[in-house]
C-alpha cells in the first residue's frame, strides 16, 4: 500500500527531494537494503548540509541492519560533515540530532564499541 501511494507521489506536481529519501525508507522496510543503501548515498549527496541528519540516522539503522560494521564505524567517523553547526537552535534539529545519537548509540553497542557509547552519552548529558 504505501509503494502505491509513494508512486502516486512521485508523479505528482508537489514531489520534492523527498521522494528519493522516502523509496529508500520504504527499501529498507522491505529489507532491501542495498537499494536502501544506495538512495541513501544519492540523497546526501544531494541535501544540503542541514538536511543530511535525518538521511543519516537512516542510513545508520540499514547499516545495522544488514550487518555492514564497518560502513557504521565510516559514518560515525565523519560525523562532523552532517551535523549541524547550531543544532540547538531548532526543536526540530534538537530531534533529528537525538534521533541520530540514540541510533548512533546502538550502532556502537552492536559494533563492540562500548566506552565510546558511553562517553558519548555523558557528553550529551552533560550538554557538550
Amino acid at each position: 500500500m504505501a509503494d502505491y501511494y509513494l508512486k502516486k507521489y512521485e508523479q505528482s506536481e508537489y514531489a520534492d527531494f523527498r521522494k528519493k529519501h522516502l523509496r529508500a525508507l520504504l527499501h529498507a522496510k522491505k529489507g532491501e537494503f542495498d537499494q536502501a543503501i544506495t538512495l541513501y548515498h544519492e540523497c546526501l549527496h544531494e541535501a544540503k548540509p542541514d538536511g543530511r541528519i535525518s538521511i543519516v540516522s537512516d542510513l545508520l539503522e540499514a547499516y545495522l541492519e544488514s550487518g555492514e560494521d564497518d560502513l557504521i564505524r565510516e559514518l560515525i567517523v565523519c560525523e562532523d560533515q552532517f551535523l549541524p553547526a547550531d543544532i540547538l537552535v531548532h526543536p526540530y534539529r534538537i530531534k533529528q540530532a537525538a534521533r541520530y545519537y540514540k541510533r548512533k548509540g546502538v550502532c556502537q553497542l552492536s559494533i563492540g564499541q562500548m566506552e565510546k557509547c558511553f562517553w558519548q552519552v555523558r557528553n550529551v548529558a552533560n550538554g557538550n
